[in-house]
Parts: C-alpha cells; sequence; structure tokens
C-alpha cells in the first residue's frame, strides 16, 4: 500500500521516434463513445446498448508493465480491453497490431524475394448521382 501520492509515477509511452503516444486522449473519446451508448439505451430501451457501453466503461481502466531484462523499459504486459468494434482505444490498438503485422510481411518478401515496391492509387473519374 502506498503511503502519498507522492509514491505514484506517471508513465509515458513514447514510440521509437520519441512521439507521445495519446492514451489519456483515447480513454476520453472511449468514456464519450460509452455515454452515447448509454443515451442510445436510455431513448431506445434496448439493452444491449446499455452493455456496450458497460465494456467500453471497463476498456484498459487496469493495464500492467513489465520491465523488459534487455532493454530495462517498460512493457505492456497485461490489460483488459473491451473489443468494442468503435472502441478508440480498440481500434487504435488494433491499428498497431495490424502495422506491426504488414511490417513483418514486408521484411518477410524482401528477404525471400528481393521485392522493389511501388505506391500505385487507382481512381476512378467521377459519375453524376443518377450513374451510381
Amino acid at each position: 500500500m502506498y503511503s502519498s501520492e507522492n509514491d505514484y509515477n506517471i508513465l509515458e509511452d513514447k514510440t521509437a521516434t520519441g512521439k507521445k503516444r495519446d492514451w489519456k486522449g483515447k480513454k476520453r473519446r472511449t468514456n464519450l463513445m460509452a455515454e452515447h451508448y448509454e443515451a442510445l439505451q436510455s431513448k431506445t430501451g434496448i439493452p444491449y446498448y446499455g452493455k456496450k457501453a458497460e465494456k467500453l466503461c471497463s476498456c484498459a481502466e487496469c493495464l500492467s508493465f513489465k520491465r523488459d531484462p534487455e532493454t530495462g523499459k517498460l512493457k505492456l504486459y497485461q490489460a483488459q480491453f473491451c473489443k468494442v468494434r468503435l472502441c478508440p482505444m480498440c481500434a487504435w490498438r488494433r491499428s498497431l497490431k495490424i502495422a506491426y503485422h504488414n511490417k513483418l510481411i514486408v521484411e518477410e518478401a524482401n528477404r525471400q524475394y528481393g521485392c522493389r515496391w511501388i505506391f500505385l492509387t487507382l481512381t476512378v473519374r467521377n459519375v453524376d448521382g443518377d450513374r451510381l
């Protein structure tokens, strides 16, 4: 048990480039999304929305960290996320995971095949609304 507030450390999460990750902002947006679900539940009376709001409120409430013995840095060890599709916190975590997996795939393709990459954007002409 801690004797005073001064015993707590506020952690900062930074990317490899030194940019600060905005956990607090994501949590605020998640709580705002929960408020919207609660409003929907009270407006419609459908309990489904209330359950979603509860999940969103508890998303990323408790995070556990462990120190990496090799680098000495703290790493997220355990967390409970709600996995609600529209949750800003979970969507952010999901995008980080997908980007990491894509990076691994590209690195392996480069290693195995020596690929050369191009960036290609395909578009179509705008059409009138009646032709859509």
